[in-house]
């Protein structure tokens, strides 16, 4: 089982809360929402990662990059 991440998304920043259930593991994180931002975001991501977008206008430009 993978990470779960729930992602918060404001106008000028994405909030983060990524939790390893099984290594009992919890942090949260901020990105700014510019492109060396979200490839910082990107690169952290595993394979078997879950992502849990909040439903809002901007979800659309969050999802569509993965």
């Amino acid at each position: 089982m993978g990470r779960i991440i729930g992602v918060d998304l404001h106008p000028e920043s994405i909030y983060a809360v990524i939790t390893d259930l099984p290594a009992g593991e919890a942090e949260c994180a901020e990105f700014a929402i510019d492109e060396k931002a979200l490839q910082a975001f990107e690169s952290q991501l595993r394979p078997d990662d879950r992502i849990a977008i909040e439903a809002t206008t901007n979800a659309y430009y969050f999802h569509d990059r993965w």
